[in-house]
């Protein structure tokens, strides 16, 4: 369970790095493309790219010793599940962007098979 667990997560921290470098080196066009339009200075998208790679980094060190690091492992749950809260009420209540709700679908989705992973990982451990 502990090798599911660590490729689950170093998946999840891909995910924020290309995530990341995207937001940061995409062109304006193309992440106009994505229905954000950017402000004069691309400040925020860059400022969330940067966001996703503090992410990433906190994700890869989870995976790198999963038992040292359980903190980061509930942190990323937890982050998770967060995001997937902060994507559906911006979807909901300011703009309906499809790429907010499929990023919603995707962080619910990667914060509970982390979830599930975690928790067998812990209930093997008290055997």
């Amino acid at each position: 369970m502990t090798k599911i667990l660590v490729i689950t997560l170093w998946l999840v921290t891909l995910h924020s790095l290309f995530v990341g470098m995207g937001m940061i080196l995409f062109p304006t066009d193309l992440i106009s493309y994505f229905g954000i339009t950017p402000s004069e200075h691309r400040f925020y998208i860059t400022q969330g790219g940067v966001f996703h790679l503090v992410m990433a980094i906190a994700y890869g060190m989870a995976a790198l010793n999963v038992k040292e690091n359980s903190a980061l492992i509930k942190f990323a749950i937890i982050a998770k599940f967060f995001s997937t809260i902060f994507l559906i009420s911006y979807f909901v209540f300011i703009n309906q962007f499809c790429i907010v709700f499929l990023s919603a679908i995707g962080d619910f989705g990667m914060g509970l098979v982390i979830l599930l992973l975690y928790r067998k990982y812990k209930n093997e451990l008290e055997k």
